[in-house]
C-alpha cells in the first residue's frame, strides 16, 4: 500500500480524519457498486449526481452490515461531529473504514488492514445484499 497524502483543502479545511493508507482502485470501484445499489433501492436514477460517493448531501445509508455517507461539509457543526465527521464508509463486521474528500477517488484513504481483492468482492456483495433485502 502506498502512503496517503491529503489534498491541501482536505488538510486545511476537512473535518474528517484520514489514515496514512491510500485506497486501492478496486476498493473505490466497490464503493461505486454499493452506492449505485443504494440509489436503485431508493428509486434514484444512478445516472444522476445524487450519490453517496460524492458531496451531494444524499441521505446516508445505515444498516447492520455497513454505513455509507456523503462527504460532510459541517466543519464540526453537527452534533457528534465535533471531534471529526464519521468515515464515509464503514463495514461493521470487519471494522474496515474509508474516507474521501468531496467525492470518492479524491483524497481517499482507508483503515488497515485493506481487504485483498477476493475479500473485498465478498464485502461488496454482502453490502449489496443488505441493500436489496
Amino acid at each position: 500500500m502506498s502512503e496517503f497524502t491529503p489534498e491541501l483543502g482536505q488538510a486545511v479545511f476537512g473535518n474528517t480524519p484520514w489514515s496514512s493508507i491510500s485506497t486501492p482502485g478496486y476498493i473505490t470501484a466497490g464503493f461505486e457498486i454499493i452506492a449505485t445499489a443504494v440509489q436503485v433501492a431508493r428509486g434514484i436514477n444512478p445516472e444522476t449526481n445524487w450519490s453517496l460517493t460524492d458531496n451531494s448531501g444524499a441521505e446516508p445509508w445505515e444498516g447492520e452490515v455497513f454505513a455509507m455517507r456523503c462527504y460532510c461539509w459541517c466543519d464540526g457543526g453537527r452534533e457528534g461531529h465535533e471531534d471529526g465527521c464519521p468515515p464515509n464508509f464503514e463495514h461493521k463486521p470487519s471494522g474496515f473504514t474509508a474516507t474521501w474528500y468531496k467525492h470518492s477517488e479524491r483524497g481517499e484513504s482507508c483503515s488497515s488492514p485493506v481487504p485483498p481483492p477476493a475479500e473485498w468482492s465478498r464485502i461488496v456483495a454482502e453490502c449489496v445484499a443488505e441493500v436489496a433485502a
